[in-house]
């Protein structure tokens, strides 16, 4: 039970109720936002803003206007209606400075090591539905936290090594992935 399971299965379900009330405005409003690659939950904030108008609206029966507000309810905090569970990926990404700050700064080498942490949380096993992506971390230590509050199942990709994944959860650790600790000195 995920994202999908909780919040975007009903979204459409709903929009769909709309149709039969008479509110296509407000359905197409709701399916339009619905134009999304399967494991990105960046149409979430397009669905609230589409369900946010069904609340304003003065057509929508009050049932209708409940039902967007439960769904508003539950975009707003995935976590409490999805539940600890499955695992979380956290890689890091560098980030570039465009050339003309780096020349600018007298450190063209600097981007090396600019970055972002940023988590990816799921069922876990293949062919599980994405649950929620995370905000960008500057540091290791606030994306494992996010991670960690999600899933006790948790791989990272520091910094310092990429090409491997490392250990983080609280469930017992897979012999395939070696406990995480600080970077090598």
């Amino acid at each position: 039970m995920g994202r999908i399971t909780v919040f975007d299965e009903p979204a459409e379900a709903f929009a769909e109720d709309l149709l039969s009330g008479g509110l296509a405005d407000l359905r197409h409003r709701i399916i339009e936002a619905f134009t999304y690659q399967p494991l990105d939950d960046g149409h979430v904030a397009d669905v609230c803003d589409a369900l946010a108008l069904v609340v304003a609206d003065p057509r929508p029966a009050v049932r209708d206007k409940a039902e967007a507000r439960r769904l508003l309810n539950i975009a707003g905090d995935f976590l409490a209606h999805i539940g600890r569970r499955g695992a979380v990926l956290i890689v890091w990404r560098q980030t570039f400075t465009p050339y003309s700050e780096r020349e600018r700064d007298g450190n063209p080498t600097e981007d090396e090591h600019r970055g972002i942490y940023q988590g990816s949380w799921g069922g876990g096993d293949p062919g599980d539905e994405s649950y929620e992506t995370s905000p960008e971390f500057a540091t290791l230590e606030e994306a494992l936290f996010w991670a960690r509050a999600r899933a006790p199942h948790v791989r990272v990709r520091p910094r310092w090594d990429t090409g491997a994944e490392y250990w983080a959860g609280d469930d017992p650790r897979p012999d395939r992935f070696p406990p995480l600790a600080g970077p090598p000195s």
